[in-house]
Formats: structure tokens, sequence, C-alpha cells
């Protein structure tokens, strides 16, 4: 028997509204900065669900993480329109990948 810990739907949209708030909050931060902060944030999450069967889920959580963070930095300016792009060319715009542990659990 394996017990194996992968995010609730729950648990992680809880992770996902609270990283939201809190992109909201820090709109106007550096991106540098709000790259440092979500990365020590994404980490933590993947530090407790790091398990190799968490995969997906991990995988989903950082796509909807940047997805939250393009928004946000769309909404800083009326005029300048952000694509993914123009995004994928800053150094700063990056968020961690989660690194899977335990493959035999």
């Amino acid at each position: 028997m394996t017990i194996v810990r992968i995010p609730s739907p729950k648990s992680a949209r809880r992770f996902l509204m609270e990283t939201k708030r809190w992109l909201w909050q820090h709109m106007h931060d550096h991106p540098e900065e709000q790259q440092r902060m979500l990365a020590a944030k994404v980490s933590g999450f993947y530090q407790y669900f790091s398990v190799w069967q968490a995969g997906p889920k991990l995988r989903s959580v950082r796509q909807q993480i940047l997805k939250y963070w393009k928004w946000t930095l769309g909404r800083r300016s009326q005029r300048a329109k952000l694509s993914w792009a123009d995004l994928q060319t800053k150094p700063w715009f990056t968020v961690p990948m989660p690194k899977l542990v335990h493959r035999d659990v």
C-alpha cells in the first residue's frame, strides 16, 4: 500500500486564489520582485507535494500561475498589450518547474 500526497482540487484552488490575490496587491512592484516572490511561493507548494504522482497537477498549477501573472502584468497599463511571445523573451518571466522526487513511492 502506498500513501500519495496529491494536491486536492480545493488545496490547489486555495493556493491559486491566494497567489492571484497577492499578484493583485503587488501589481505595480517590479517584475523581478514579483518573480522572486512567486518563485518562493511556488517552490514551497512544490516541496510539500513533490511526489512523482503529483506531476500533472503541479504542472497545471504552474501554468495557471503564469496565466494569472500575465493577466496582472497586462492590467498595469491601459495601452501596453502583452503577448505570450513578448513575455517569453523576458528573462524574469519564469516560474520554477516542479522537481519530482520519490519515483518508486
